[in-house]
């Protein structure tokens, strides 16, 4: 069965920037600060040239395998079915755990703003967070692109707020 393909270029991108920059600069930016000072924001700049030819090979590799799958179909069509399976559920283990962390951090954070969470235990309210994103995720990919656009815009707001003081 073939998959419709028609996020576009612009939420491609726009998804690409929002995995970058993530939770990770929420979470990092404190120690990172430490490190490096007023320009160890650069380190962002420099972790995005070093991810831009598995990006690329990943676009080629889209290109010449348009099938759905992703890194599964990748890897088992050129390495072997059983490093495709290891490539599969490697691939969802560190997604879930990742997006799980990111949901935790985020309702921690929560807690502080709203009064209201601090009588719902913490794991409800992940729960119940997360049970959000899925549910977004199912309703379909145009309202995951203006979703897109709302994360982008929240992550680089502060982001060029930080920036903007540090010049």
């Amino acid at each position: 069965m073939a998959v419709k393909r028609d996020i576009g270029f612009v939420g491609g991108v726009l998804v690409n920037i929002n995995t970058i920059i993530g939770a990770g600069i929420f979470i990092n930016l404190t120690s990172l600060l430490a490190l490096g000072g007023s320009m160890s924001f650069a380190a962002y700049g420099v972790a995005a040239v070093i991810m831009l030819p598995i990006v690329l090979t990943l676009a080629l590799l889209a290109r010449h395998q348009p099938e759905s799958g992703g890194l599964y179909v990748y890897t088992t069509t050129y390495l072997s079915p059983f490093m495709g399976f290891l490539a599969g559920w490697f691939y969802f283990a560190g997604k879930a755990i990742s997006v799980g962390l990111m949901a935790h951090l985020l309702m921690q954070h929560a807690y502080g703003w709203i009064s209201l969470f601090v009588t719902v235990p913490h794991l409800l309210l992940d729960g119940l967070f997360l049970a959000t994103l899925v549910g977004l995720n199912i309703a379909g990919v145009r309202l995951q692109g203006m979703i897109q656009w709302l994360f982008v815009s929240a992550k680089g707001l502060p982001v060029l707020f930080v920036v903007g003081v540090l010049l």
